[in-house]
């Protein structure tokens, strides 16, 4: 997907990652980011483009703890060299 720029230049964005770079380009530029054309281009939903455009990138793992963290200390007494 490329994008002209009013100052001779093209930006190249392949995947969602490369946005913000876009973002930095588009503002400089002072145009507006038409993030429907952009979701379609990227095969997503416009929110998910606008939240990688923002550079609001998911971690990718929830910091949640196990049900098992409660008995950990009763499950390792139980299955010490002693039982």
């Amino acid at each position: 997907m490329h994008y002209p720029i009013k100052f001779d230049t093209s930006v190249e964005v392949k995947t969602l990652t490369d946005l913000p770079r876009l973002k930095i380009i588009l503002e400089a530029a002072n145009l507006k980011p038409n993030m429907s054309k952009i979701a379609r281009d990227m095969s997503c939903d416009r929110r998910t483009a606008k939240r990688y455009y923002e550079g609001d990138f998911p971690n990718g793992k929830r910091d949640k703890p196990s049900y098992l963290d409660v008995y950990y200390d009763t499950i390792k007494e139980l299955l010490g060299p002693d039982s």
